[in-house]
């Protein structure tokens, strides 16, 4: 169960980037090298409908364990959250 909320966290982030890189007028650099992680389907799938579902790969794993030790969801969400 705590995956599951993990990996709906870490999608939600990553569609809520990809939806500001793909919806900024003037892109930078930068942003055009983050996009060329994104499988070209999944950005015109953004681009045509506004959403897509993906699985994200990450290249290293971070130590959660830390949110054993926490008892509310806010407090494990944000522990989640500043680790990755």
């Amino acid at each position: 169960m705590k995956h599951k909320a993990l990996f709906h966290f870490i999608l939600v982030t990553i569609t809520f980037l990809l939806i500001a890189l793909l919806s900024t007028p003037a892109r930078t650099d930068a942003g055009l090298a983050l996009l060329s992680n994104v499988d070209r389907g999944i950005i015109k799938k953004i681009a045509l409908e506004g959403e897509s579902e993906f699985l994200v790969f990450l290249s290293e794993q971070a130590d959660l364990s830390g949110t054993l030790q926490l008892a509310s969801k806010e407090e494990k969400g944000r522990y989640v959250f500043e680790r990755l």
